[in-house]
């Protein structure tokens, strides 16, 4: 069986028990995860759809206030939904536009990936026994149940092999540049547990406060890190070593309170020289926190749709009073 103990394989292993070493169970969990993210884009999609929708409804009532102050010679109340109108085209549909367009690329993006994880497990399923046949039906019960549930000591494990790949990652990005860093990501979890480059990449201190960090007390163990280093042992991972001794403590100065300068205080900041400012930019870059794609991107469309929302508000609350200036519901939904 190939990559029968790889880190993605011990992965569904934590998550849905041994029966998930086949690769038909691998297969079906992959198209299934698909399936999930698929439907999860189709209503990022639908959602952008309807904000597009309405900020072009926005601007169709805009566009008939703005008729009729003209016609009524109402200067400052034509001149306001002008403002409000060209926040529209200039700001709001542009925006949300590029946003829907955005979303609706990773649609088809996924649905490629989809048809291809089908494919596979067409032919996984093609050339599985009895036994593994029998697994995926457990699998897929699994899947279906409740999978927050797991218990600590497979959250512990799954919690261990993620800190593994993160700093693999993390190395890989930082030795090769991005396409290795990008290339770890994609194909690093099917290298199995035995590999060198898993090896020595934590120590047992610095798993354990990941894991009291990310997964809760119950998932750390004992303060002695002994369930971890079991843990450890189990996966066949070999840690690092720790600095031997009592756990340094920083030293406490006392505050003291500012001398006040004598003279004028400075007003313009001072300019440190470099010898190449290309160099030195780059190290910044270099030097900044690692971050997943796929985190940055979640964060940042959940601000630009928070934003887009907030905007439109607004924008509808402008609306709404113009509407009142010019007589309620008198030609309301007239937009000509």
């Amino acid at each position: 069986m190939k990559n029968a103990n790889s880190l993605r394989t011990q992965e569904y292993v934590a998550r849905f028990g041994s029966a998930a070493r086949h690769r038909v169970c691998q297969a079906a969990l992959q198209l299934l995860a698909l399936d999930a993210k698929l439907s999860a884009q189709g209503a990022k999609v639908m959602e952008a759809r309807d904000l597009v929708n309405d900020i072009k409804q926005s601007r169709r009532k805009t566009v008939a206030l703005i008729n009729h102050f003209h016609k009524a010679q109402k200067g400052k109340e034509t001149a306001e939904a002008a403002v409000v109108m060209q926040k529209i085209d200039k700001e709001l549909l542009p925006k949300a536009g590029k946003g829907f367009e955005a979303e609706r690329k990773l649609w088809i993006i996924t649905a490629e990936l989809r048809e291809e994880a089908e494919a596979w497990f067409k032919r996984e399923f093609a050339a599985a026994d009895k036994k593994a046949r029998r697994a995926l039906t457990q699998v897929k019960k699994r899947w279906r149940a409740d999978t927050a549930r797991i218990k600590p000591g497979n959250r512990r494990e799954l919690g261990l092999l993620a800190l593994h790949k993160d700093k693999a990652i993390k190395g890989a990005w930082a030795k090769a540049g991005p396409v290795a860093g990008w290339m770890e990501v994609a194909f690093g979890a099917d290298r199995p547990l035995s590999d060198e480059t898993w090896q020595g990449r934590v120590t047992v201190r610095e798993a354990r406060e990941h894991l009291a960090a990310t997964d809760g007390a119950d998932a750390a163990g004992d303060k002695e890190a002994k369930e971890v280093r079991r843990a450890l042992k189990n996966l066949g991972l070999r840690p690092a070593k720790d600095v031997v001794g009592r756990k340094w403590k920083p030293v406490v100065f006392i505050k003291r309170k500012p001398k006040r300068q004598r003279g004028r205080p400075r007003e313009k900041v001072e300019l440190q020289r470099v010898k190449d400012i290309d160099e030195t930019a780059t190290a910044i870059f270099v030097n900044r926190r690692f971050q997943r794609a796929d985190e940055v991107k979640a964060q940042k469309d959940a601000q630009d749709v928070e934003s887009a929302r907030k905007d439109i508000a607004k924008v509808k609350a402008e609306i709404r009073k113009l509407t009142l200036a010019r007589g309620g519901r008198i030609g309301r939904y007239e937009y000509d």
